[in-house]
């Protein structure tokens, strides 16, 4: 069992490809915690300033993540703080407080709360859906939207391009 949110969580980010296998679980609590799978203990805290963090998006390799809160707001992470922890089979020290990530960029991103994040395979596009009935499509590396989308979208994805 997985304990560390006091409210529901909302949305769960997994890299089943690295290993150890990371998950990062967002919540209603404003915190998202990343969790080295196989073990009860976050090894990370993101912590949102004002709302539920609503959707999350990761890309692994390059140690960052893009949240989605019920403010609106999109907000980019550095887990970097998180592949410094020792290896899986190193001894667990137990601290006070689980380390911070830290946030790197932040954005208004919609009108009311951010319901669903995705991105392509290298992080560089983002899409985020809103209850605000917009869908809209971001340069992730400068948090600024390309294009906005009228269409009232709940859920979002993309497929990767293959020849």
């Amino acid at each position: 069992t997985y304990c560390g949110h006091s409210a529901g969580v909302c949305s769960i980010a997994c890299a089943w490809e690295e290993q150890p296998v990371l998950a990062l679980s967002a919540s209603k609590d404003r915190s998202g915690l990343l969790w080295r799978l196989g073990t009860a203990e976050p090894i990370l805290r993101l912590e949102n300033p004002r709302g539920g963090i609503m959707a999350v998006t990761a890309e692994w390799k390059q140690q960052k993540v893009v949240t989605g809160s019920s403010d609106g707001w999109i907000r980019c992470w550095d887990l970097s703080a998180a592949f410094a922890l020792p290896d899986e089979d190193a001894p667990i020290v137990k601290t006070v407080e689980v380390p911070r990530a830290k946030c790197v960029g932040q954005a208004v991103g919609h009108a009311s709360a951010v319901s669903c994040l995705t991105s392509n395979t290298d992080m560089k596009v983002v899409l985020s859906g809103g209850c605000d009935g917009f869908t809209q499509v971001w340069d992730a590396e400068h948090l600024r939207v390309l294009r906005r989308l009228d269409n009232g979208l709940d859920s979002l994805g993309i497929a990767p391009v293959t020849d």
